[in-house]
């Protein structure tokens, strides 16, 4: 919900209640400006009300004379609620509380009216009301209808809209069901008619204009008094009643409405009589809708068949197979409304059906008789005759066959009704009963058994559907063997039969078939051995094969439906014989070079690894020569080339672990600090700190294992004083935490040169090496520092 304005724009803090019964707002509602009132949010209509906290506000409504009636319920908040009304002559109208209740009554004159409203704290409140708006009694109506024959021009005819309940906007509610959310079956938003009676004797009548086929919806909305209002139609022969409402008493707030449909009758005028039995006055407030049959679809459709006068034929628009309809009618001799629904065409074989469901609500008893148009002749399917209760839903599934180009739904009812209704097509397909002549045609229709796999299907009474050929295909060598499966679950109340075939194709002869016969709602298996090639499985509807039908094809059946699940699977139980044939001399050369090609494919990755090997052994040797790395790192960084040194360092790194340990320590240069033990020999050397990428302090440290093989092996940088250090960076890229990095598994003769990015305020670094040997733990630490020269060099 959007914020209401404010004469500041700032958000109010609660709105008090909104009542929507089908609410008609009347006028935009504003603070109070000029008068001292407070700031806040204030609206009002008919049978709507919406106030917020610490509110004092009003709104200006333009009246005709007449007679207001304000009824709230406001329950124990109307303490804190006030209520009153000014008019255009300044009379003041005050609102009384008794006990829930706060109502405002009284007469006012014809012009623009102020409606106050004040609260102090957070309202819950509804209400009821009768104002002098719109199609209100300014003077007293008439109190008869003039006798057939009489003249009735000096009557004013009422003018009401024909409001729709808007269906495309609301379908799809209820928990994923296809339908609508709300009262479907009546207007949205009918027209307000306001008037009063003055006593027991008083009558009001109102005429409507009306054509034959015309309905009516009458609301009885709220009313301070008893009442009755009854439909009557008016020939120049006679007066009929078409229908009533009576209550007892005055309306309730948040009650039920009274509501009735009629229609109009051939050749009448439609007349409503508002009476009262009670001694005092009253007013009352309708709400109709005036449903005109000229209007009840879009275009006009023509068809063969449809020469009645009081048919409405007419063509729904159909997207995707879907389509909306509704629609009155009036009861009238002869009448009823025919919806014209195309069926969605597409490219399908001759077994392929169009399958068309209505889902329909009527308000009263009703008759829909389904047709489909083929080569230009309509021809009838069934009629469907619904007794349901109001409101209800109902579904009716019909069947047509193929080249079906139309379907026409006709409803007609003995009493006034109302009606909407969604209708979806949809081709299907239906697998035939009996082997075709060649096994080439199965594709042409019959259904595939997937094997391996679930295929369920439906035997359709209403088209005579008594069985289904569904084939499968086994591949294999001659005198091979397969042990086929199936289990088959009747969903179905009817039982079936269920046929395994072995075919031999060139006679159209079965070679071998079982079956069973499985009841509704049971599970049963089926086995059979079949040799190789296409076989198929027939599901039978057993009562409609034994018993037959009579009744019109795609119709309602006597006999229901029945569904059924398969799961098939199959095994190979013999081999059989693999054909011998001699190998074309063309084969076997191509064989030779293709297998040539392939291992030259296989060979080149082994060359490219032996050949980055050589050149890394290669670079490693030349590098024996030039002694001390460390200094040429050095000078690079003192060019400014500080890119070609770490490059050059991260290149080191790699090929001179490949040389002796002794040779790799003479190439970087004379350790910072260097310790062995006799498994274990480990040297360290300060870098310039221009190589760092992290801020800290490089170093490189280079362990070379004698004996045994380490696992699990963890290098840790310690500091003998101020804060312990922690490792940022690691090349090659290892893992470390905090200032222990994890070497894994080092072997005997292992040499391994790691670059580490230290940070921390220590003066020096120890360095510990751990692990497990044989199984046994094993450490070692150098016994002195290397000392941190926190000074550029």
């Amino acid at each position: 919900m959007e914020t209401p304005p404010a004469c500041n724009l700032r958000l109010i803090p609660a709105l008090l209640v909104m009542l929507l019964l089908t609410s008609t707002v009347l006028a935009k509602t504003e603070a109070g400006e000029g008068d001292g009132l407070g700031e806040g949010y204030f609206f009002f209509g008919q049978d709507f009300l919406m106030i917020a906290q610490q509110t004092n506000g009003l709104q200006n409504i333009t009246f005709l004379s007449g007679e207001v009636w304000i009824e709230v319920h406001c329950g124990a908040q109307c303490a804190e609620l006030t209520l009153n009304l000014t008019d255009s002559s300044g009379a003041f109208i005050d609102g009384v509380q008794s006990g829930e209740f706060i109502t405002l009554s009284g007469n006012v004159t014809a012009g623009n009216a102020t409606i106050r409203a004040a609260t102090t704290g957070i309202q819950f409140a509804e209400l009821q009301s009768v104002l002098p708006l719109g199609n209100w009694e300014e003077i007293d109506l008439a109190d008869s209808i003039p006798m057939p024959g009489a003249d009735t021009s000096t009557f004013g005819i009422h003018e009401v809209a024909d409001s729709r309940y808007p269906l495309t906007g609301s379908i799809g509610c209820g928990g994923g069901m296809v339908w609508w959310c709300g009262d479907y079956l009546w207007s949205e938003s009918p027209d307000w008619i306001n008037g009063s009676i003055d006593g027991a004797g008083d009558v009001d009548v109102l005429l409507f204009e009306a054509l034959p086929g015309d309905v009516f919806e009458v609301w009885l909305e709220h009313s301070s008094i008893a009442l009755e209002v009854e439909a009557i139609g008016r020939s120049t022969q006679s007066l009929n009643s078409l229908g009533e409402i009576a209550i007892s008493a005055n309306t309730s707030i948040g009650g039920n409405i009274s509501r009735m449909l009629v229609g109009a009758g051939d050749d009448e005028q439609f007349w409503l009589k508002v009476s009262s039995e009670e001694v005092g006055d009253g007013l009352y407030a309708l709400r109709i809708s005036h449903h005109i049959a000229a209007l009840e679809y879009n275009s006009s459709f023509e068809f063969p068949g449809s020469q009645s006068p009081a048919t409405d034929e007419n063509a729904i628009e159909v997207n995707a197979g879907w389509g909306i309809a509704q629609g009155w009618l009036s009861a009238s001799v002869g009448e009823e409304d025919c919806i014209i629904l195309p069926t969605q065409q597409v490219n399908s074989s001759g077994n392929d059906v169009q399958v068309a469901t209505g889902f329909i609500a009527f308000s009263a008893n009703t008759t829909t008789q389904v047709s489909y148009l083929l080569d230009g002749s309509w021809i009838t399917i069934s009629e469907y005759f619904e007794h349901i209760s109001n409101p209800n839903n109902t579904s009716v599934t019909v069947y047509s066959p193929a080249g079906t180009t139309t379907l026409r739904y006709c409803l007609a009812s003995e009493e006034v009704t109302s009606w909407v209704a969604l209708f979806y097509t949809v081709n299907v397909s239906d697998s035939p009963g009996e082997l075709p002549s060649s096994s080439e045609m199965l594709n042409a229709g019959w259904g595939r058994l997937g094997l391996n796999s679930t295929t369920q299907g439906e035997l359709v009474t209403s088209i005579y559907d008594s069985s289904d050929l569904l084939w499968y295909e086994v591949d294999g060598w001659p005198e091979s063997e397969f042990l086929i499966r199936v289990s088959i679950d009747n969903i179905g109340t009817e039982p079936i039969r269920v046929t395994l075939q072995e075919i031999n194709w060139s006679s159209r002869a079965i070679i071998e078939s079982v079956n069973i016969t499985i009841d509704g709602s049971k599970s049963e298996e089926l086995t059979m051995k079949v040799g190789p090639g296409i076989h198929t499985v027939k599901i039978e509807h057993l009562n409609l094969i034994e018993q037959g039908g009579i009744w019109q094809w795609g119709g309602e059946p006597d006999l229901p439906n029945t569904t059924y699940r398969i799961y098939t699977t199959v095994v190979q139980t013999e081999v059989g014989e693999k054909p011998w044939f001699e190998a074309d001399p063309r084969v076997a050369e191509a064989s030779q070079k293709l297998l040539l090609f392939f291992g030259i494919c296989l060979a080149l990755p082994f060359v490219w690894v032996v050949l980055k090997q050589r050149a890394a052994k290669k670079a490693a040797q030349g590098l024996i020569g030039k002694k001390a790395r460390l200094a040429h790192l050095l000078e690079l960084l003192a060019k400014g080339e500080i890119y070609e040194a770490r490059a050059d360092l991260s290149t080191n790194l790699r090929i001179i672990s490949t040389l002796t340990w002794e040779e790799g320590v003479e190439v970087w240069g004379r350790p910072d600090l260097h310790h062995r033990t006799e498994s274990v020999d480990l040297a360290a050397w300060r870098l310039d700190t221009r190589l760092g990428k992290k801020g800290g302090m490089p170093i490189l440290v280079g362990v070379h294992v004698i004996e045994d093989t380490w696992e699990v092996v963890g290098l840790r940088c310690e500091a003998p004083e101020g804060m312990a250090w922690k490792i940022v960076r690691a090349e090659p890229r290892l893992l470390f935490r905090q200032d222990e990095l994890f070497l894994d598994q080092l072997h005997q003769g292992t040499r391994t040169f790691v670059e580490i990015e230290i940070i921390g305020d220590g003066s020096g670094i120890e360095f510990s090496l751990s692990g497990t040997v044989k199984g046994e733990p094993s450490a070692m630490k150098t016994p002195t520092a290397m000392m941190i020269d926190v000074e550029e060099e």
